[in-house]
């Protein structure tokens, strides 16, 4: 493949319009939540609205939208990293951009665990208790007091340059570390009532603990965000225009290497995927997290994030719908994953298994579409042998849902995710006006190899 030099824009009106939608959902998300534990018994639809928009609960749509948006902190830690990289040539300021790759990795620990609810009995495992059985829980918070001295530490070092986005990354940090504070005193409030077996949490601080986890993760996708625009800004400080309102990061790969490096995040996520098909209980209900969801739900998400940077790139004959309806869809599949919606009973009606039948065949005859439509659209033959496989096992993880399911969509998706890349190195892309008012998010400018 060609080498190919990426450019992304970001300008802050972007970022505070962003912010603002953010920012709603989170309220959205915090109401539901409410909602759920206060509102008197509603009928069956109502309340499953409710359930889906509950915080507190496992598998919903609210908790896959908290962990999605851990895994954006994740990603955009990424880009953080490539800026410093290409911004800095001393090998001590080089060194220390892999802190960025450090908050990636915590990051993505913690979006896995926010499908997966391994906090809550971590303690307890064998792993954690290895110099006694009362020592896995201090262990764990010593754990989380070096992860929280590191991310101190380095934001102090790196991000105090760019003034906010040390601010909000300050706050987002003291807010997750209030998490074990409030869950110890839950703890002392439940031993202290006068019947323990009658303790119901009070929703003040239900919301308080739910809302300190999603506003912190709001805070450093901010914080990360701010940071990108500042070294962006940095870096191109002598070719900035005084009369554009955005900052380019411009990043040049060959096909090969980029291509090698997803391959080995994939087969990282499929490493991990193993170890939790064979090595922890799985379980469909509701109310217990199923970390197996993250993985297909995790990779749809970062292949519908793929698709949009296609939609607004790609030159206008190279199929625009197409691209944003592949995003869409990819975005559904993961909140369906990440959520659990495709083993609810909610499916099961009156009438038999009719209404799960239709979606199921819908979806499935969606993905049809979407696969002829890359098919004709791509010229090179491994990105549509890896679109047809895509279809093939991804049909099949619908029509077979109890069987399987999360396997056959990761490995669909990854394959999606490898063949939208390959897409990248060999579709002709949009030219833009470097002075327009109204900046793209995402731009590609090709480059000759070298």
């Amino acid at each position: 493949m060609q080498e190919r030099i990426l450019t992304l824009r970001l300008s802050i009106a972007t970022l505070r319009f962003y912010l603002g939608v953010l920012l709603v959902t989170n309220l959205a998300v915090l109401l539901g939540t409410w909602a759920a534990h206060t509102l008197p018994e509603q009928r069956y639809s109502i309340r499953m609205v409710l359930h889906l928009l509950n915080l507190a609960k496992e598998n919903t749509v609210a908790t896959w939208y908290s962990s999605m948006l851990l895994l954006s902190v994740a990603l955009m830690s990424v880009v953080c990293f490539l800026a410093d990289w290409q911004r800095f040539s001393q090998w001590r300021e080089r060194v220390l951009s892999y802190g960025w790759l450090g908050f990636s990795l915590i990051f993505t620990v913690l979006s896995f665990d926010e499908i997966g609810s391994f906090h809550e009995t971590i303690g307890d495992t064998e792993v954690m208790n290895t110099f006694g059985s009362n020592t896995g829980w201090n262990a764990f918070y010593g754990v989380i007091a070096l992860v929280g001295l590191f991310m101190l530490a380095f934001s102090i070092l790196r991000l105090a340059r760019s003034g906010w986005a040390a601010a909000f990354a300050v706050v987002g940090l003291l807010l997750f570390l209030s998490n074990p504070l409030q869950e110890n005193y839950e703890v002392s409030a439940y031993r202290a009532a006068p019947d323990p077996s009658l303790w119901v949490r009070p929703i003040w601080l239900l919301l308080l603990e739910e809302g300190s986890e999603i506003i912190a993760s709001t805070c450093f996708l901010f914080a990360t965000t701010r940071y990108a625009v500042y070294s962006l800004k940095e870096q191109n400080q002598p070719k900035q225009q005084p009369h554009t309102s955005h900052s380019s990061l411009t990043l040049s790969f060959s096909g090969n290497s980029f291509f090698s490096y997803l391959l080995a995040a994939i087969a990282a996520l499929a490493a991990g995927f193993a170890a939790v098909a064979f090595g922890l209980d799985e379980t469909m209900e509701r109310d217990q997290g199923i970390p197996a969801n993250w993985f297909p739900s995790g990779v749809a998400f970062v292949a519908a994030l793929v698709s949009f940077y296609l939609h607004y790139t790609v030159t206008p004959g190279y199929h625009l719908s197409l691209q944003l309806m592949l995003a869409l869809f990819s975005f559904a599949l993961s909140l369906v994953y990440g959520s659990n919606l495709y083993a609810y009973s909610v499916w099961e009606t009156s009438i038999g298994h009719l209404p799960a039948i239709i979606i199921t065949y819908t979806a499935v005859a969606a993905a049809a579409g979407l696969c002829y439509g890359l098919v004709s659209a791509t010229k090179d033959s491994w990105s549509r042998a890896l679109v047809i496989t895509w279809f093939i096992l991804l049909a099949a993880a619908l029509v077979f849902y109890k069987a399987y399911t999360q396997e056959l969509a990761f490995v669909a998706f990854a394959c999606l995710l490898l063949a939208l890349v390959r897409d990248l190195y060999h579709t002709p892309l949009r030219a833009r006006n470097e002075g327009a008012t109204k900046p793209t998010y995402a731009e590609e400018q090709a480059s000759p190899a070298t």
